[in-house]
């Protein structure tokens, strides 16, 4: 399965450096360019969010979201179309507390995608 790990804060980036070290299988960073500073590899993106998930959405077959579910709800809501195309779209708190699949979880694998990801920051 080949991920997308997302964060928007620096709590966030911890966590997706967790997460990312203990995934296996491909796995992306994508942060914003205000947090540029960061030592993770990532690809940086200076476009609203919105914009930034419209070109990866298709692209993943996970999408781990490591900020609040509001947020994640309105960035995906213009790209989601079914159950048997969407990604898997799981979220997670900035500091790995909380572990929610969110979209596709039969289907995509949200739901064994977020058991892996609350295993690894238990």
């Amino acid at each position: 399965m080949n991920l997308a790990l997302i964060a928007v804060t620096t709590g966030g980036i911890k966590v997706a450096e967790r997460i990312k070290e203990n995934l296996n299988g491909e796995v992306s960073v994508f942060l914003p360019q205000k947090l540029k500073q960061s030592k993770l590899t990532a690809t940086y993106f200076s476009k609203k969010l919105v914009d930034q998930i419209g070109e990866i959405f298709s692209v993943y077959d996970g999408l781990v979201f490591i900020m609040a579910s509001g947020i994640v709800v309105r960035v995906i809501a213009p790209y989601i179309k079914d159950k048997h195309t969407d990604p898997a779209v799981v979220v997670v708190d900035d500091v790995g507390r909380f572990v929610v699949s969110l979209l596709s979880g039969h289907e995509g694998g949200a739901n064994r995608l977020a058991h892996n990801v609350a295993n690894i920051l238990k």
